[in-house]
């Protein structure tokens, strides 16, 4: 199997679109349910936006040529910086987002990044598993202030990129 992230093109949008409409894929994200009309196009026009702006990296993750999902780094300070992504799911359970989620590892590295963060509900054992097969440590776990998952629990993790001398 073959994954590698690429820069996201205006063609993802409708695979976007189908995807995000999912209720499988929303009840574990914060994606909203039902997800709006113009989501995905919307969605594009602000993503693409703040690449531009240097505030995001956004790539489509691709398996075997086929799209799998959407994978993100956000530098949230000079040395830190936050990984969210979702995975289509036909591939769900194929390691599709663990590879993901190393590539993306491997650019922070790139970046200067010194620390990464990211979190899931709780009850999202697989992504647990993502995160802790890529060396994040969970940091704690706690309800969920606000947004549609609020009063759920949530896992925040951490990844420490340390450079061997």
């Amino acid at each position: 199997m073959d994954v590698y992230l690429r820069s996201i093109v205006r063609e993802d949008v409708p695979f976007v679109q189908t995807f995000c409409a999912m209720a499988s894929v929303s009840a574990l994200t914060s994606i909203p349910h039902p997800y709006p009309v113009d989501g995905a196009r919307r969605w594009f026009a602000q993503v693409t936006s703040k690449a531009r702006a240097g505030v995001i990296w956004p790539w489509t993750i691709v398996c075997d040529d086929q799209f799998a999902g959407i994978i993100a780094l956000k530098r949230t300070e000079p040395s830190t910086g936050a990984v969210d992504y979702w995975v289509a799911p036909p591939f769900w359970g194929q390691g599709v987002a663990t590879r993901a989620v190393g590539h993306v590892v491997l650019h922070a590295w790139d970046q200067g990044l010194q620390i990464l963060s990211s979190y899931c509900l709780s009850s999202n054992v697989a992504s647990r598993k993502v995160l802790e097969k890529n060396g994040f440590v969970l940091i704690r776990e706690a309800p969920m202030a606000s947004g549609k998952h609020a009063g759920q629990a949530f896992a925040y993790y951490c990844l420490r990129l340390e450079r061997a001398d």
